[in-house]
């Protein structure tokens, strides 16, 4: 309640007492479905003492003004005239009452001016303007506060958000929706008619399309709240929301790789240091979930290339022949804008090659039958020779000659070949005639 008062000036007839005016503000009944009260209103004015007070000018005048309605503005009693004489210590008179209705804000909230004024313009004093005091009303309520059970969400299609609702009001009824700002309204998910507490539908997978560049991002949960049928009020509050961490959320690729062989090691099936080469190829490559491709990579010890941002294959990498000798890995990556990679790997067992030798070769006059002799008319040939032992391999011993003298020497003949399967020794002896 507001009460407002004021010193007002003495009666005639030379009396001695002095009078107050006085408003009264309160509420009668509020209306939570028009967010209104109904506030009663009196204006009166009150004697201090034993007094003769009385007035008989007619122009003793009020305003009364509640939330920026005028109330009452006119003459006291509709006359103007006021007579206290015979009335005892504090007696009152009624000026003027009423009732009124005003609309709280949206969040059910008021705290109105209430302004009063009074004159007796017969006095010295003259216009008294008694001025404005505030009054806050009661809060009607509106819509009802939540809470949430996480602070953040993976939209993986199985997690949940709860949420418990404190009623502003016994019997409300709430509508509780989750969303994510900017889309489309259709693609929000909700619960209808809750009471007090409910769980969310699981995130949709889906979700992660509205953040391609993150790897999480704020959604939302409003709780509308509903008494008789009629809207009082909506909260909206926060959270985070996040991409999963599981391969579903990763980028794609489609990669294939081929050896490539050197032209004279047709059949070889092993991979020889500085002969064999190796093709890799990432085909294509997309991203996930509203992801875009960021960057293609095809990486080894002996060679990368790269392909950015927006290239989505093909992009091929040439490796011929290989350096290196061992156990080599390569890898084919595909990089999101979320910052994520997926990536194809190849291990290639590369064999290290030595070039073949020929060694402790001896050279003897022979017989046609091999036998050594000194009178002998041919040549004996032996030695070893020393290779690198792969699958398919095959040595070959050749020979030529020229006489003493000459600087042409004779065509090869072969003195020794055969098959070397992999892993067998890597040296054989020969000999010919």
């Amino acid at each position: 309640m507001a009460v407002f008062s004021a010193i007002f000036p003495n009666g005639s007839g030379g009396s001695q007492g002095k009078l107050y005016f006085e408003v009264k503000v309160w509420v009668i009944s509020q209306d939570l479905n028009a967010n209104t009260s109904r506030i009663g209103w009196t204006a009166k004015a009150h004697q201090n003492a034993p007094s003769y007070s009385w007035c008989a000018y007619g122009d003793a005048t009020s305003r009364v003004a509640i939330n920026g309605v005028a109330v009452f503005d006119g003459k006291w009693n509709g006359t103007g005239n006021w007579d206290f004489r015979g009335l005892g210590t504090w007696a009152s008179q009624p000026i003027a009452s009423g009732e009124l209705t005003v609309a709280h804000q949206a969040d059910g909230s008021l705290n109105m001016p209430v302004e009063a004024y009074a004159a007796d313009t017969q006095f010295p004093l003259g216009a008294a303007n008694i001025g404005t005091q505030w009054m806050a009303l009661p809060t009607i309520p509106r819509g009802s506060d939540f809470t949430l059970n996480v602070a953040s969400v993976p939209c993986d299609g199985v997690s949940t958000v709860g949420v418990t609702i404190t009623p502003s009001v016994a019997g409300a009824l709430h509508n509780v929706f989750w969303g994510i700002d900017g889309q489309p309204w259709s693609e929000r998910i909700e619960r209808l008619g809750v009471t007090s507490s409910t769980v969310s539908p699981p995130i949709p997978k889906t979700w992660a399309n509205r953040y391609p560049n993150s790897n999480s991002g704020p959604m939302w949960c409003l709780v509308v709240t509903y008494y008789n049928g009629k809207e009082l009020g909506r909260k909206l509050k926060y959270l985070t929301m996040t991409v999963p961490q599981t391969v579903e959320f990763y980028p794609t690729l489609s990669t294939t790789h081929q050896q490539l062989q050197h032209p004279g090691l047709a059949g070889v099936t092993d991979v020889i240091q500085g002969y064999t080469g190796w093709r890799f190829t990432i085909n294509s490559a997309s991203g996930v979930y509203g992801s875009q491709v960021a960057r293609l990579e095809i990486v080894s010890h002996d060679g990368a290339k790269h392909g950015d941002r927006g290239f989505a294959g093909p992009l091929t990498l040439d490796v011929n022949p290989l350096t290196r000798a061992g156990m080599r890995t390569f890898y084919m990556r595909v990089y999101d804008s979320r910052g994520r990679t997926s990536h194809t790997s190849v291990d290639i067992p590369v064999k290290a090659y030595t070039p073949p030798r020929v060694l402790g070769v001896r050279v003897n006059r022979a017989l046609s039958n091999g036998s050594l002799s000194d009178g002998g008319t041919n040549v004996r040939i032996e030695g070893t020779a020393t290779y690198t032992p792969f699958s398919g391999n095959e040595y070959f011993v050749f020979a030529s000659y020229r006489a003493a003298g000459t600087t042409t020497w004779s065509p090869e003949v072969i003195l020794a070949r055969g098959a070397i399967p992999a892993g067998s020794a890597a040296t054989s002896t020969f000999a010919a005639t």
